[in-house]
C-alpha cells in the first residue's frame, strides 16, 4: 500500500508543479497582450494611421462567407509575394 501512496503523491506533486508553471506562463502571456492593447490605444489617441491595405473599411467588408474566404486568401498571397520577391526601387 505504501508504494501506491508514494506513486500518487509523486504524481500529484508533479501535476501541481506543472499547473503552477502553466499559470505563470498564462499570466505573462496575458500581460503581454494587455501591453500591446495599451500601445494600440495610445497610437489611436495620437492619430497614428494603420498601414496601407490593412484597415478594413465599411464599404470593403465582404458580404458573404465565400467573399470573406476569398479576401483572406488574396491578402495572404499578396503578403507572401512581397516576402518572396521584394520589389526593388527603380
Amino acid at each position: 500500500m505504501t508504494a501506491l501512496e508514494t506513486f500518487f503523491s509523486s504524481g500529484l506533486t508533479l501535476l501541481s508543479f506543472a499547473l503552477v508553471i502553466f499559470a505563470a506562463y498564462k499570466i505573462f502571456q496575458i500581460g503581454t497582450d494587455v501591453a500591446e492593447m495599451k500601445q494600440l490605444l495610445k497610437d489611436i489617441r495620437r492619430g497614428v494611421s494603420m498601414p496601407e491595405g490593412r484597415a478594413v473599411t465599411v464599404s470593403s467588408q465582404p458580404t458573404s462567407a465565400e467573399e470573406l474566404v476569398r479576401a483572406v486568401h488574396a491578402a495572404s498571397y499578396e503578403d507572401l509575394d512581397e516576402i518572396a520577391s521584394p520589389r526593388k526601387p527603380l
